[in-house]
């Protein structure tokens, strides 16, 4: 059986000219998994699945930002969430991430790694990589 998940889906009423929103249970399948999130306006998401659950168990390796263990399950965290806050690792690890500059945050395991996260390059002249 196929893995699916809840998602909205907005629906524009033309009589009231507003929008709203209703619950659809959507499948999960290669081509959506960790695929690119939808910003709604500049700082939120709008992940495919409402609980990100899509962007778990990666099928495009160069779309995994880190492996970590999921309901208790080793899997793996897309690029795109990594640094998020959401938490889907059961340890928090996609959550261990640094403020380098004003303009760029970057996972614990990116910092000092000798390939630049950064457009600034602060990832890897931190003060931090010195010691």
């Amino acid at each position: 059986s196929t893995e699916s998940c809840i998602s909205y889906s907005q629906l524009h009423i033309h009589h009231t000219d507003t929008d709203q929103f209703r619950e659809v249970r959507v499948p999960i399948l290669n081509n959506t998994r960790c695929a690119a999130i939808y910003y709604a306006d500049s700082s939120t998401p709008r992940p495919y699945c409402e609980d990100f659950m899509d962007q778990t168990n990666c099928s495009d390796i160069s779309k995994v930002g880190l492996t970590c263990s999921i309901n208790g399950y080793q899997s793996t965290v897309s690029k795109s969430v990594v640094c998020l806050g959401i938490g889907l690792c059961d340890d928090g690890l996609d959550g261990q991430c640094i403020t380098t500059s004003h303009s760029c945050t970057v996972h614990k395991h990116q910092l000092c790694d000798g390939e630049p996260a950064c457009t600034d390059g602060s990832d890897e002249n931190n003060k931090v990589c010195s010691q």
